[in-house]
């Protein structure tokens, strides 16, 4: 048998040596690290017994010590070599202990050496480049498949170029351009899918500005939760009167949480109270009986904590007078959002509040999140003022605004965008 060390700037150039002057079938013993680049341990026309021997001279001189020596599996071929890798084989006592079966002069049974073959880097790398390139081969012909599909449907390809600008998902897009009558009059088609889009989105018949009610607002944390309270507090005040309203803080993971609240309460004139407890709630509840609206802020939870029923665990006393609505930033993506409304499911919000409608870069997101939830809109906030910063949910206005926000999207990346996401339709309808 014959074996070798070689030495090299990185792994490859060391593999390189070891198929040059030992040959595809060439076994690598072991590898590491030296200065100035790698050592590989090579060896060809190998047995078992004799790399047991050769792993052993290998191994560190004490039984204690880690082994070391790890040979790397397979031949540079891609053959998997009989002789298995040696890791510490125990070594012969020269007094043999009580109990001990064994007769002086007895030959023993060879020891099997037990071998762990790692993966050769020449093969790990070659698979890593033929993933790539298969990334790249699935890229080029999905634009290629697109630009067909194209050809052979013009009309609906521009319906769904422009849907999917919106920001929405190509199985929702693909949805409504399915259910356009089609025209020559590209436009005519273009306001017939908007007139569809907004009749699939879910519009709420909560009216709080006339009709008041318990309210509580929750979702998860920096959606602007307690400044949507003051918002929707100073506008009834405006309307009804300071008398009519009143605010309940049950933040208590916020620093500075009621207080907050309780400098809203004093700027708008209002009643602020701060509990911690469902029994306390129903207290402050049965307080402001003859207030026409009160509106409860909560704390905000991330829809990945696992606590968070605990956390809105205060709310279970006054749920069955509650309406509860849930607050998420316009600027969340399609699937954060939908997470967050699946989350919240447990307390079963009435309707959704849109925050940061003057910060987002798309809508799309939002308007297939509540069609696919079939969660409601009953507001919107589109920035920081209050009260002038709210408006009341409706579901044409919100696709008017959809489209005018996608104007300022790069047609560029949004191609490429679409092409993806038709790659990703066609993938699946082959499935």
């Amino acid at each position: 048998m014959k074996v070798k060390r070689f030495f090299g700037a990185d792994i490859r150039a060391a593999l390189r040596q070891v198929r040059h002057e030992l040959g595809p079938d060439a076994v690598i013993l072991s590898n590491r690290a030296v200065d100035n680049g790698i050592e590989i341990v090579a060896a060809t026309d190998y047995s078992e017994s004799a790399l047991g021997q050769i792993a052993g001279t290998l191994q560190p001189a004490a039984d204690d010590q880690p082994a070391k020596f790890k040979p790397d599996q397979v031949t540079l071929s891609g053959k998997r070599p009989v002789a298995p890798q040696l890791v510490n084989p125990p070594r012969p006592s020269a007094v043999p202990q009580r109990g001990d079966s064994v007769t002086a002069g007895t030959p023993q049974a060879p020891v099997s050496p037990g071998i762990v073959w790692t993966q050769d880097p020449v093969l790990t790398e070659m698979r890593r480049e033929i993933k790539t390139l298969r990334g790249l081969m699935e890229n080029h012909f999905s634009a290629l498949a697109w630009e067909e599909y194209g050809r052979l449907h013009p009309l609906k390809v521009d319906l769904l170029r422009r849907l999917m600008r919106l920001g929405l998902g190509m199985a929702l897009s693909e949805k409504v351009a399915d259910a356009v009558k089609t025209t020559d009059d590209i436009d005519h088609c273009w306001r017939a899918a908007l007139g569809m889009l907004a009749d699939m989105v879910p519009e709420s018949d909560i009216d709080l500005m006339n009709n008041g009610g318990l309210v509580a607002l929750v979702g998860p944390t920096g959606v602007g939760k307690t400044t949507t309270l003051a918002k929707l507090a100073a506008r009834f005040a405006l309307r009804h009167g300071a008398r009519q309203v009143a605010l309940i803080s049950t933040d208590e993971f916020r620093i500075g949480a009621h207080e907050q609240v309780r400098i809203y309460g004093r700027i708008l004139n209002i009643p602020v109270r701060s509990v911690s407890t469902a029994d306390e709630l129903e207290t402050a509840l049965a307080e402001f009986s003859d207030r026409r609206l009160v509106l409860i802020d909560t704390a905000g939870i991330g829809q990945r904590n696992s606590g968070i029923t605990g956390q809105l665990r205060v709310l279970e006393g006054g749920l069955r007078k509650l309406k509860t609505c849930l607050v998420m930033s316009a600027t969340t993506h399609r699937t954060g959002l939908l997470e967050i409304v699946d989350a919240f499911r447990f307390i079963n919000p009435s309707a959704c509040i849109l925050t940061k409608l003057d910060e987002t870069t798309q809508l799309g997101g939002v308007l297939s999140t509540l069609i696919a939830s079939a969660l409601p809109a009953a507001y919107l906030c589109d920035g920081q003022r209050v009260p002038e910063d709210i408006h009341t949910a409706r579901k044409h206005n919100l696709v008017s605004q959809c489209v005018a926000i996608a104007q300022n999207i790069d047609d560029k990346y949004q191609e490429e965008a679409t092409v993806l996401s038709f790659s990703g339709m066609t993938s699946n309808a082959r499935v």
